[in-house]
């Protein structure tokens, strides 16, 4: 019976994730839809299903450039502050 209660648990443990973050993608998805396919409307006569989620791929990629960017040039300018103040570094 343990054995039983093993896979349960284990598959629990897999499946709730995957469940989750299918849900809180249809969700997004959803909202996106409901709102930029709206706008989309006034200038595409024919609804197009499935827009919403290319909406929401490209609202996950500018999201991810947009902080991949900031991230970086902020990692960067600390790598900068840190070697000049190097005491052989700063004069080269």
């Amino acid at each position: 019976m343990s054995t039983l209660k093993k896979y349960f648990i284990t598959g629990l443990i897999v499946i709730v994730p995957v469940f989750a973050t299918c849900y809180v993608l249809w969700v997004i998805f959803k909202f996106l839809d409901g709102i930029l396919g709206g706008v989309l409307r006034r200038y595409i006569p024919v609804y197009v299903p499935g827009i919403g989620l290319l909406l929401v791929l490209a609202v996950v990629l500018a999201v991810g450039a947009l902080a991949s960017r900031t991230l970086r040039h902020r990692v960067f300018k600390g790598f900068e502050r840190w070697f000049s103040g190097l005491p052989l570094i700063r004069y080269i």
